[in-house]
């Protein structure tokens, strides 16, 4: 595996590497002092030099410098033993402190607070502060609405290989890749063996790359081969393109749903030992979309029929959930049809109109008795009053003529019948009707 390179000028440094796993491991240093081929010598100055080598923390060796030990071991007869997992010490005492929450430790420098280093965005420590982990579930906003995700459908290891590839030499090969997308602390890891020599190396991790060769040798259909870790740590899980100075490219992926894409952040440099390489998967999966809510159905409701009403709930088209809630059950409610309302308007609307002419033509009879009695009564005191003394003599004077005067009284309309009710009575306790006549004579009595 590669693990550092320097190009250029570079003074006098030191450099660190953790090795993690409890296995034989050799290192080689190379040197060129340049990747193209020339005739002249060019570079024949260049030099790199290895000043010393520390190994720190060996099993059965010795090591090229102390370190103080935790105060909870001093004093006893066991071997100088370092903080519990999730502490640190603080420097110089040899006391044990705790990391604070949602953080994880460095194991190879647990000296000082600068030790405890927080967990990336949407990830947990786990109980031993050793890795940040994710379980799952994600809730974020996108464009004002709340989103919560579930991947725990995805939290299986899976395996899948590249297409065929080809060496110069016509040799097919492919690479193998195993993936442990998330899950908790007791979820075991992606694994990637070697099995061409009889130690089968194994590597586990988040994400790790093994390359399979077609073999018939000693019986087996495939040898795994070179297996090495893509990412062992996760840094954190985000729909932003860019975290810890990784960056995953819109144009790697274009997206054609308005559904953000949720990104895991992978890294196996933590001691600063990467290469440049890196890789991107894309996995398209139904468990990858939100969980459905309230807000991804909408209810139907039916016509009244025969005073029973139904709602109904459906989900939205395009549907972009999975899982969540479920849909409610069809709800059925007591209804009036519209025919009911319009017949008893109409009901009603007749019985007020038949009501409104019966107290109509009641109103009306009672006015014309009103009427016709007023009437007489002031015809019968009409002629006591103007009744005269009988004459004399029915003869003719000399000069009258023997044509009789008619008086015409004029009838009253229907509107001046009215405004007589209206008249207030005169000091004598009647009425006072103005009569109209053709012709008015003076009667002179003596």
């Amino acid at each position: 595996m590669f693990v550092e390179s320097w190009s250029g000028t570079i003074g006098k440094q030191s450099y660190s590497y953790l090795i993690k796993s409890n296995s034989t491991v050799s290192f080689t240093w190379g040197f060129q002092r340049t990747g193209t081929f020339s005739m002249e010598s060019e570079y024949s100055s260049d030099f790199a030099k290895i000043y010393s080598i520390h190994i720190t923390n060996v099993i059965g060796g010795v090591a090229s410098e102390c370190r103080q030990c935790a105060l909870a071991a001093s004093g006893t007869d066991s071997a100088c033993v370092p903080c519990p997992s999730g502490n640190y010490m603080v420097n110089g005492t040899g006391v044990c402190k705790s990391c604070p929450a949602n953080t994880i430790i460095r194991p190879e420098q647990p000296i000082g607070e600068q030790a405890c280093i927080p967990c990336g965005l949407n990830t947990d420590s786990n109980k031993g502060r050793s890795a940040c982990i994710s379980d799952c579930t994600l809730a974020l906003s996108h464009k004002g609405e709340s989103l919560n995700y579930d991947f725990s459908q995805l939290a299986r290891v899976k395996d899948f290989q590249s297409t065929p590839r080809f060496t110069s030499k016509g040799l097919q090969y492919f690479h193998h890749f195993s993936v442990m997308l998330c899950g908790t602390q007791n979820r075991g890891l992606a694994s990637c063996v070697e099995n061409v020599t009889e130690s089968k190396r194994e590597v586990k991790g988040y994400i790790c790359r093994s390359t399979l060769v077609p073999s018939e040798v000693r019986g087996q259909s495939v040898v795994s081969s070179q297996p090495f870790s893509i990412g062992d740590t996760l840094i954190g899980v985000t729909t932003d393109s860019k975290l810890a100075d990784i960056s995953s490219f819109d144009s790697y992926f274009p997206s054609k749903s308005e559904l953000p894409d949720v990104i895991f952040y992978y890294s196996n440099c933590s001691e600063g030992t990467c290469d440049g390489c890196s890789f991107h998967f894309l996995w398209r999966s139904q468990h990858a979309c939100p969980l459905c809510s309230e807000r991804n159905y909408k209810e139907i409701v039916s016509a009244c029929i025969q005073g029973i009403q139904r709602t109904t709930y459906v989900w939205q088209q395009p549907l972009r959930c999975t899982g969540g809630v479920d849909l409610p059950p069809q709800k059925v409610s007591a209804c009036v049809t519209l025919d009911f309302w319009l017949k008893f308007g109409v009901s009603v609307g007749t019985v007020a109109a038949v009501l409104l002419i019966t107290i109509s033509c009641y109103f009306w009879k009672r006015t014309r008795k009103l009427q016709y009695k007023y009437s007489k009564l002031m015809m019968t005191a009409g002629d006591k009053e103007c009744e005269l003394p009988a004459a004399d003599s029915c003869a003719i004077m000399e000069g009258e003529d023997a044509e009789d005067d008619l008086i015409y009284l004029s009838k009253k309309s229907f509107f001046t019948k009215i405004k007589s009710f209206s008249r207030e009575r005169t000091s004598d306790g009647f009425d006072s009707v103005p009569l109209k006549s053709s012709a008015i004579e003076e009667l002179e009595m003596d």
